[in-house]
């Protein structure tokens, strides 16, 4: 009798501990979601678009609007005569329009106040769940982005928050077509306006990237 005792108290100790496992596996779960849900919300915020697919949809629109512009700087980049780049901008208002209309598909008005305030929420949320929520769950066994997509990751929330897409596009893309079709017929081009396309459509790249890990782990969590 008494040799059964020490053995069901083993017994009893193992099934509590598999309990406590299973309950902080559970919450450290919750806990993954509830930060996920938060995020996803925060990233949709200042976007048309209800799910990943759509959001990306419009994001291909306008980062293939901004490369026909950035396509044209640099056509016109590469000849000398005046005339020559006149020729060579002559689509430029047609893709500027084109640019315009898809940025506005992509983003409601916001302010350029919320703008900035949104990058930091995003950014800072992020790290929360990088920091906080992810080792708890990889401690404990659960899935999560690969470890070099992770890292990616925390580059891609950089970008974001220092790259290149300007939230007042109209006034933008006015100076691109005042400033090069004012000076098509004179010596210089200015090369801040292909710069800007450049740096706007790595900017459209690494949202693209940021919600395809969004959407992997959608899937996971």
């Amino acid at each position: 009798m008494l040799f059964g005792v020490p053995t069901a108290l083993l017994i009893l100790s193992h099934l509590g501990s598999a309990q406590a496992e299973v309950l902080e596996r559970r919450q450290a779960r919750r806990r993954g979601i509830r930060e996920l849900e938060i995020f996803r919300a925060l990233l949709f915020s200042v976007f048309n678009g209800t799910n990943v697919q759509e959001l990306k949809a419009r994001i291909d629109a306008l980062a293939l609007a901004a490369e026909g512009i950035h396509h044209t700087l640099d056509v016109s980049f590469g000849v000398s005569a005046s005339h020559e780049r006149v020729a060579a901008l002559e689509p430029l208002p047609q893709q500027v329009a084109a640019y315009a209309q898809a940025f506005s598909e992509l983003v409601p008005d916001v302010d350029p106040a919320r703008w900035g305030l949104w990058l930091d929420e995003v950014t800072a949320h992020w790290e929360v769940i990088d920091q906080e929520v992810r080792p708890r769950l990889s401690e404990l066994g659960e899935p999560w982005l690969s470890p070099n997509i992770n890292i990616m990751m925390r580059g891609w929330m950089s970008e974001l928050r220092f790259g290149g897409l300007s939230i007042d596009a109209p006034r933008f893309l006015a100076r691109v077509e005042q400033e090069l079709l004012g000076r098509a017929h004179r010596r210089g081009r200015p090369q801040w306006s292909r710069d800007g396309m450049r740096q706007r459509i790595a900017w459209l790249q690494t949202m693209n990237s940021v919600l395809d890990s969004v959407s992997t782990l959608s899937r996971l969590y």
